[in-house]
């Protein structure tokens, strides 16, 4: 995916935003737990921690309903303390890879309004574009060609606070997303992402 072709999604997101009459404004940011999964061996299965931050859109709220798109930022991989001595770093250090990625996604939730409190769970489509060199750092991982954009599915529960006559609100978003397609092949084997944040 080149420079342009992003630039373009962004916009059009953008534009879709002021088109459906964007009523919130998000900003989350938060910690990201991120680990990957095999179809077959399992090598980076161990969790590291990042970052994570998105900024996002409501809009078509209804009572119930509303659509959420955002922008946003994490790093995924794993790690592996198992697989040490496959390791082409000195002294026994694991295996460490992580990735920077730019997410789009948009999902639709549903609510409960009581007061000031607002409850929600929300389910929806995203795709994220890995930022940068495309290789692992491992000699074990050198067969392995990582995709540039990713399949995914987000899940979310939160709450949210509503603060001055329903202009401000803060809230706690927790958050599960998993790939559909792979981050990385090789010919035995596929890699997926999962990642927990709040």
């Amino acid at each position: 995916m080149s420079m342009r072709r992003l630039l373009v999604a962004v916009a059009m997101l953008i534009c879709l935003a002021e088109l459906a009459r964007a009523q919130v404004l998000c900003v989350d940011g938060g910690y990201a737990y991120s680990n990957q999964y095999g179809s077959q061996l399992n090598l980076l299965p161990e969790g590291k921690g990042s970052f994570a931050g998105v900024v996002s859109i409501e809009y078509l709220r209804m009572p119930h309903f509303c659509l959420r798109s955002g922008l946003g930022y994490k790093a995924v991989g794993g790690k592996d303390t198992q697989n040490a001595p496959f390791s082409s770093a000195k002294g026994g250090r694991r295996a460490d890879e992580s990735f920077s990625t730019l997410q789009l996604n948009t999902v639709l939730r549903t609510g409960y309004r009581v007061g000031g409190l607002e409850f929600y769970l929300g389910f929806g489509p995203k795709v994220d574009f890995v930022l940068g060199d495309l290789r692992f750092k491992e000699s074990l991982f050198a067969d392995y060609t990582v995709a540039r954009a990713l399949l995914g599915l987000r899940y979310e529960v939160g709450v949210d606070f509503w603060v001055a006559r329903d202009m401000v609100k803060l809230g706690l978003l927790c958050c599960y997303e998993n790939d559909v397609s792979s981050f990385a092949k090789s010919a035995g084997n596929r890699l997926y992402n999962q990642s927990y944040s709040v």
